[in-house]
């Protein structure tokens, strides 16, 4: 664990294998664990709530687009890139504003199993883009 990183455990909620954190994690006493990025390995088991929250950035210009992170497109007209070379499990979350015309660029990788870019046509639309495999690629949800 790094030691710029707040980790905080109260009444004797207990953690075993390895526990990676980027940003603050918070285990209650209820047992609810609050996070911005965490990545646990071996066998683990969460009792109460996990809350992950992505960082979100806002944008009026075309740009690629971060791993794990949430992006507000605020302008019409834009091509947001996913991400290059993504594993399994990587997700990138777009939502737009009030406009039917942003193009999500598959930067290489199919989307929902289809080697053709995909246009975001619906005003005020959000989709969570997560990386299946290198035949579907990037599943929407």
């Amino acid at each position: 664990m790094s030691s710029n990183k707040q980790f905080k455990i109260q009444n004797g909620v207990g953690i075993t294998g390895t526990v990676e954190v980027g940003g603050n994690l918070v285990i209650d006493s209820d047992g609810s664990v609050t996070t911005n990025e965490l990545s646990v390995n071996g066998n683990s088991v969460v009792t109460g709530s996990l809350i992950s929250s992505k960082k979100t950035n806002i944008t009026a210009t075309s740009m690629t687009i971060a791993k794990g992170t949430h992006l507000y497109v605020s302008a019409s007209g834009q091509t947001i890139t996913l991400p290059v070379s993504p594993s399994i499990g990587d997700s990138a979350h777009i939502t737009v504003g009030d406009f039917a015309d942003t193009v999500i660029s598959r930067n290489g990788s199919n989307i929902m199993g289809l080697a053709e870019d995909f246009t975001m046509d619906a005003a005020c639309l959000s989709i969570n883009f997560t990386f299946t495999d290198t035949s579907k690629g990037w599943a929407m949800s």
